[in-house]
């Protein structure tokens, strides 16, 4: 029996993932569900601070949508970890979702956490979206 579920691996930062057997993400129906991108280079290495992981999470996330076929108007559901002071952080995920996403509406659950893995990771966002017709 063939699986329903196709898994999608296109870029460099899934060599990240590779060692835990994840996927980057994961087709079911009509839905992509993207597991959480972290804020690496793409050679593995981390930015230090917590803007730079930030746009390199919000490009990774971006390759994967548009090699699906689908935009940021697609997404049904985003949820992001955060290490650090989140209150802090929250202007500048506004400012680079508001350039993605000027006008859309999607579910959103942001979290505090202690720590990533890897531990240089300050960022991680996970999405849900539609990728049907």
């Amino acid at each position: 029996m063939t699986s329903k579920i196709q898994n999608f691996n296109p870029y460099p930062t899934y060599q990240i993932f590779k060692p835990f057997n994840l996927s980057l993400s994961a087709k079911a129906g009509d839905f992509l569900f993207l597991t959480g991108q972290i804020g690496a280079n793409d050679d593995g290495t981390f930015p230090e601070d917590f803007d730079n992981q930030l746009e390199n999470v919000l490009k990774h996330l971006d390759r994967i949508i548009k090699d699906a076929g689908a935009s940021w108007e697609d997404v049904v559901q985003m949820r992001s970890f955060h290490v650090g002071d989140l209150e802090e952080q929250f202007p500048k995920i506004l400012e680079l979702k508001a350039k993605l996403m000027p006008k859309h509406q999607h579910a959103w659950t942001a979290l505090g956490v202690q720590q990533l893995i890897p531990k240089s990771s300050l960022i991680e966002i996970d999405l849900v979206v539609y990728v049907g017709k």
